[in-house]
């Protein structure tokens, strides 16, 4: 039973990352915790959500240009220092709450009006600064793609412009999360079977989300994204709500 668990958790989620470019965890997560123990389902969803990333980066290969993402990236390093600092200092929890609750009206607003490309400051102080606040904010709330997701759906980006930002500053994240935990002891002999048990149903998530991604046009692909970001936003404070 655990096993059938596993993998409808995992496809969902890789189908979700894979067309989305973000969301793995909150939609895997969903069932994962019902069955495992934190220690096992953080450093899983963590492992399990960077592979889907390498996936889709390599679908991606052709679309992305690193020389743009690496403000964005040196951006989000600087910040997840200090998301380390001020975790000592502060209630994570109800910083995340409040954080989500943000999200999801920007979502719920930005679903209600109409897509429009705004002229706003770009260049590469402002994707480091972008960046900065990704990596505190995803520090914080284990939601590192969200300011980039607002930061693209702002400017009214393309879908491939969007996945061409989020996906490596969401891998690049996540490989420095992942490395904390590795150096920190946390990933276990069970979490590494694990997730040798969860390649089928990755596998099988990320083709049914690239071809969901190929298919949509970019104005419901827009809304997709927004809707996605709205549920998971709300499922996050629904879950932490009832964990204080």
């Amino acid at each position: 039973m655990n096993e059938v668990i596993l993998f409808i958790a995992v496809f969902l989620g890789a189908a979700m990352s894979s067309f989305a470019g973000f969301a793995f965890s909150p939609v895997a997560g969903l069932l994962l915790f019902a069955v495992w123990p934190p220690v096992v389902v953080i450093p899983l969803l963590m492992a399990c959500s960077v592979l889907v990333q390498i996936v889709s980066l390599i679908r991606l290969r052709n679309r992305i240009t690193f020389r743009e993402s690496k403000p964005m990236l040196a951006g989000g390093a600087a910040g997840i220092p200090l998301a380390v600092i001020i975790l000592h200092h502060a209630d994570a929890a109800r910083f995340t709450i409040a954080f989500a609750l943000f999200l999801a009206g920007y979502a719920l607003v930005m679903l209600l009006k109409p897509a429009a490309r705004r002229a706003i400051p770009d260049g590469p102080g402002v994707r480091a600064g972008v960046g900065f606040a990704g990596g505190l904010v995803g520090g914080l709330t284990a939601m590192p793609g969200a300011v980039p997701v607002i930061f693209c759906d702002w400017r009214g980006d393309s879908k491939e412009a969007q996945r061409a930002v989020v996906q490596p500053f969401i891998f690049a994240m996540q490989i420095l999360a992942l490395g904390v935990m590795a150096l920190s002891g946390r990933i276990s002999g069970e979490v590494l079977l694990l997730v040798s048990h969860a390649l089928p149903g990755l596998g099988a998530g990320c083709a049914v989300g690239f071809m969901l991604f190929g298919l949509v046009p970019h104005a419901v692909f827009r809304r997709a994204v927004l809707a996605i970001l709205l549920v998971t936003s709300l499922l996050t404070v629904i879950k932490l709500i009832f964990a204080i």
